[in-house]
């Protein structure tokens, strides 16, 4: 199940692009796959609602194991000032996520955490019932709005449950926060959101600017009316989402790490003409990176690409790959480009297609050259084992007659 949040409107600001201070980011993936994968450990399709403790933990499991995809399609503020165009493509995000549970038997009730570029920056302790900082050494972003108990409650009296009476599962999800997109051409995009859903539907938004809430659902209706005349919570929301905005702009993420870049070839198992060129990058952060396999130069057309995918030290790889002909002549490269990188690296394929020919002929050679050495030897060891026993048996016969004939020494002297 997708959560689709739309986009409210275009907000125009007037912040110059020198009070944006952004670092080095990642270049080359668009807003959309940024935007996937932003709220996990959801509900399953057809898992929102079951009866009995062991069903209910059974479907959250399962919603575990699937990630929601979530299309925050939110408020845009667009910087209309420009400055000297860059060859550089920044992207910076800070997003808060919240899960609430009716019936927790197995997972917590209530769970937060803070993600910045891809990283866990912060969690809420639920034994402390405080924001802690997990990475120490960046700047520590604006806390996010309403508690603990705030969350509890709104779950509650979404489902008319009280503290232990719910038998059934449901679960409240939060995502709130901002993102800072820097174009080439100068342009900064800044998009601010707050999005909730519930048992795996959009539910509600807040509009940034005319601070009301937007229903998404049928069962919205009555929420919308009351956060709407929650003046002062809106008002407080305002603020820190602008917080959050002024945060990521002069947000500086200097943890790099550059990529591996490995080239390799296998038979296209479809075709016996073809050939299947792969080019894997992985260890790099940040997240996003250009990856292309060229042949003299040019870029190939019809590339598969894996997608940006996690590894687990909080790095990420990507694999893409293309079908060449094994009979072709020509230069085959990959060129990566990441934000860790001084300059786009390329790493040829150093046989070509040529060369991979010969050095299959090469193999084949050698291997057919062993064989034939092992049937030398085999054949040489019989031939021997043969001969010995031929000996052995001559030897024998050749004393026996030398028992039966054996002159006399006086007669042999003769």
């Amino acid at each position: 199940m997708v959560m689709k949040m739309e986009r409210n409107e275009n907000i125009q600001t007037t912040q110059t692009l020198d009070e944006m201070k952004s670092c080095q980011s990642s270049a080359g993936q668009d807003r959309t796959n940024k935007r996937r994968n932003l709220m996990e450990d959801t509900l399953s399709q057809s898992g929102c609602v079951s009866t009995g403790a062991e069903q209910a933990n059974r479907v959250f499991l399962d919603s575990f194991l699937w990630k929601l995809s979530v299309k925050l399609n939110l408020m845009e503020v667009t910087e209309n000032t420009r400055s000297t165009p860059t060859d550089t493509h920044q992207k910076h995000f800070l997003h808060y996520k919240f899960t609430v549970l009716t019936k927790a038997d197995t997972f917590p009730e209530f769970s937060a955490v803070g993600v910045c570029d891809d990283r866990w920056i912060k969690h809420f302790s639920d034994e402390e019932r405080v924001w802690i900082l997990t990475e120490v050494d960046w700047t520590e972003p604006p806390d996010p709005p309403d508690s603990r108990d705030w969350f509890i409650h709104q779950i509650r009296t979404l489902t008319n449950c009280t503290n232990s009476q719910c038998s059934e599962l449901h679960v409240l999800q939060r995502i709130i926060g901002c993102e800072l997109e820097k174009l080439p051409d100068g342009t900064v995009n800044l998009t601010v959101f707050d999005e909730y859903g519930f048992d795996g539907e959009d539910f509600i938004s807040f509009n940034y600017k005319s601070m009301q809430w937007i229903d998404k659902n049928p069962k919205a209706k009555e929420t919308k009316e009351k956060w709407d005349h929650q003046t002062g919570r809106n008002q407080f929301l305002k603020y820190f989402l602008k917080t959050c905005m002024n945060w990521i702009s002069t947000f500086n993420n200097t943890k790099q790490t550059s990529p591996d870049v490995h080239v390799s070839v296998r038979k296209a198992p479809d075709d016996h003409s073809k050939l299947v060129l792969t080019c894997l990058a992985t260890g790099f952060y940040p997240r996003d990176v250009q990856m292309n396999i060229r042949l003299n130069g040019n870029i190939l057309e019809d590339q598969t690409s894996s997608g940006i995918r996690p590894n687990d030290d909080e790095t990420f790889q990507m694999r893409i790959s293309v079908k060449i002909n094994r009979n072709f002549k020509g230069s085959y490269d990959c060129l990566v480009i990441h934000n860790s990188l001084t300059e786009p690296v390329s790493v040829k394929w150093g046989c070509g297609v040529q060369g991979f020919i010969i050095m299959f002929f090469l193999i084949l050679w050698i291997n057919v050259v062993h064989i034939e050495e092992r049937e030398i030897v085999k054949h040489s060891a019989a031939h021997n084992n043969l001969r010995h026993k031929d000996m052995l048996t001559s030897g024998r016969e050749e004393t026996e007659q030398q028992r039966v004939f054996r002159m006399p020494k006086a007669l042999s002297v003769l």
